[in-house]
């Protein structure tokens, strides 16, 4: 069996021959169609996740495929691998084929591509989150999503929308991003804090901040004494400094995204209803994919931050595309 392995920190990813692997007690043995590739990914294989499975691993939190053998589902079904410690604490996704405990195993339509259902989870659950259970948006209020072109930002102003926020606004890095803000959005630049700045007294009701870092503090002023920052992302830093009198003074809540704490109720209530969403067309979410032999070109893509999601497509030694 093929997969992809990682053995020290911060080791290169390589393809080797494993044995096949079989399915024991509560476990469902799946062939994988498609793995995500995902920022999660790369963190755990540098070593600087809480949780890693022991040297030499298989990456892969996510993926997508049908059942070989299980005491749970039938032969054949059609499912989304997501939760139980794949990929964190014992072999993921990045291979031909898995063993992975029932929890994990979520049964899926047959009008769902494999490479969209292995990489929906993550961005649709959290943008989810952050719109309706922590930023509690009301019909009307007026939302700004930092961070609009990326998978989570895309699709959480999307949902404002669908939810009948009464404006929504993409604030983006550059000309060419606010060029693919989705239809609908107002399309901000304000790459740095002093054009952050120019978005005071906006009146914001929620920001919805998927960036981070020290730009934070700047986008307080933007919000109605009230407001709410959702915070779900930290790729512009891991810190950042807000001053009290601006934070009390604005009356401002932050209100950090934590995922695993929404985990079962979005897999359970959440996630059928936007796999549904995406499939119809009524959310949109850009899956970038690559042949199982072409990870450096798969790492390469989700390191440039070009917006959607990254799948490998397991078996597939063609092109690069997008689906």
């Amino acid at each position: 069996m093929r997969a992809i392995t990682i053995g020290e920190i911060a080791a290169p990813p390589r393809l080797d021959d494993l044995p096949e692997p079989a399915a024991g007690q509560d476990e469902t043995l799946v062939e994988i169609e498609a793995a995500a590739v995902g920022h999660l990914d790369l963190t755990v294989a540098a070593g600087e996740f809480p949780f890693r499975p022991p040297a030499p691993y298989v990456p892969g939190t996510d993926g997508a495929g049908r059942v070989l053998a299980s005491g749970s589902f039938e032969t054949g079904t059609r499912v989304w691998i997501r939760g139980g410690g794949v990929g964190l604490l014992r072999n993921g996704c990045w291979a031909e084929r898995v063993v992975v405990p029932d929890s994990s195993v979520h049964p899926l339509t047959e009008d769902i591509p494999p490479a969209l259902a292995a990489t929906f989870f993550v961005p649709a659950s959290t943008a989810h989150l952050a719109v309706h259970a922590v930023g509690r948006l009301s019909r009307g209020e007026r939302v700004a999503v930092r961070g609009a072109v990326g998978a989570v930002g895309a699709l959480a102003v999307q949902i404002a929308l669908a939810a009948g926020a009464g404006e929504v606004t993409g604030i983006v890095r550059s000309a060419a991003q606010a060029a693919r803000v989705p239809a609908g959005v107002s399309a901000r630049v304000a790459p740095m804090s002093a054009e952050l700045g120019r978005l005071a007294g906006a009146a914001f009701d929620i920001v919805i901040d998927t960036v981070g870092g020290p730009e934070l503090a700047a986008l307080l002023p933007a919000l109605r004494p009230g407001g709410r920052v959702v915070m779900v992302g930290y790729v512009g830093g891991v810190v950042a400094e807000l001053p009290l009198t601006l934070l009390i003074g604005q009356d401002v809540q932050l209100l950090p995204v934590n995922g695993l704490r929404h985990e079962v109720r979005a897999f359970t209530t959440v996630a059928p209803g936007l796999l549904r969403d995406l499939a119809r067309g009524e959310l949109d979410l850009p899956v970038r994919t690559h042949p199982f032999t072409a990870l450096d070109r798969a790492l390469e893509d989700v390191r440039s931050g070009g917006g959607g999601r990254v799948a490998l497509l397991v078996g597939d030694t063609r092109g690069s595309g997008e689906g």
